[in-house]
């Protein structure tokens, strides 16, 4: 199997587990529909240039920017675990360019 294969594997065997699903996927839900629709009451619409959002559309597009900055974080972690215990090492001294392993 292909070393990027591999690693792309890897990573998403060990992103899914509950932990990690129920922070990624169901806590913005629920923080979208319990908090999103209770502060509706407080915050009806929010401006945004000149269209005006619903309080619960406004809090969702900040729950997709969460999710992506923590995904990116998780990731940068595993990286550097994987920096940390020689394993960039291990892969760069296969057959195989630099370009091979960006691609």
């Amino acid at each position: 199997m292909h070393p990027i294969i591999r690693l792309v594997n890897r990573n998403i065997t060990i992103s899914i587990n509950p932990g990690f699903l129920i922070w990624q996927v169901i806590f913005p839900l629920i923080w979208i529909f319990v908090a999103g629709f209770a502060y509706t009451a407080l915050i009806d619409e929010v401006s945004f240039g000149t269209k005006n959002l619903s309080y619960p559309a406004f809090l969702a597009s900040g729950m997709i920017g969460f999710n992506i900055m923590n995904s990116t974080l998780i990731s940068g972690i595993i990286i550097w675990n994987d920096r940390r215990h020689g394993m960039f090492e291990q892969i760069m001294s296969g057959p195989f360019t630099r370009s091979n392993y960006i691609l």
